[in-house]
């Protein structure tokens, strides 16, 4: 790459900065960048319409306790702070909340935020995935407890769940697995990376 072309990209990336300021690219209309509101493609944000995410946004009364774990499990998960995720599912659990309350109205919807903003060009995708690592994180200590919550009665059926190769980002997957095993399903994880073989 010639240097005055990594130049020109240094001086453009410092000009616009971080977050994006999309208004500094100018007229967009005839360029292709998702995102950008003229884009044909932009999708409505993911949290559009979420309850919980208005509310958390406007929110002026008292929280319950339950609330104050969701609302912290969001912010670490925005902060990317694992030390935070884990505190706040163990006060979640003291607090008398299930593994999969904490998952999926705490966790779960702190990466629905981060989404949405990687959505809008606000975050970037290391960002998404430093969001996941921050997960994943705070998941030894659920994981348990999901597998606990299923299969009283025995497996209800067989599931075999792998990544195809090329993909190694496997933590969706590893929250289908859970799920499955909390719901009584025997699950047969082949990892991630998987060669068609």
């Amino acid at each position: 790459i010639p240097d005055e072309n990594l130049k020109a990209m240094i001086e453009t990336c410092a000009s616009i900065k971080y977050p994006m300021d999309v208004a500094a690219l100018g007229d967009l209309s005839n360029v292709y960048l998702a995102g950008h509101p003229k884009h044909p493609g932009k999708r409505a944000p993911s949290t559009a319409g979420d309850t919980d995410v208005a509310e958390a946004r406007t929110h002026h009364k008292e929280l319950t306790p339950q609330q104050e774990v969701n609302e912290k499990l969001v912010e670490a998960i925005m902060e990317y702070d694992g030390d935070k995720a884990i505190e706040w599912v163990k006060k979640g659990l003291e607090r008398g909340m299930t593994a999969q309350d904490i998952v999926f109205d705490g966790l779960s919807l702190g990466m629905k935020v981060v989404g949405d903003m990687y959505e809008r060009n606000e975050r970037f995708v290391t960002d998404m995935l430093k969001a996941a690592k921050t997960m994943d994180k705070a998941m030894p200590i659920l994981t348990p407890l999901l597998e606990q919550a299923g299969g009283d009665g025995g497996p209800t059926g067989t599931v075999v769940v792998g990544l195809v190769r090329g993909n190694t980002q496997d933590i969706g997957k590893n929250l289908v697995c859970l799920m499955l095993k909390a719901n009584g399903f025997k699950v047969i994880d082949l990892g991630k990376n998987v060669k068609p073989e």
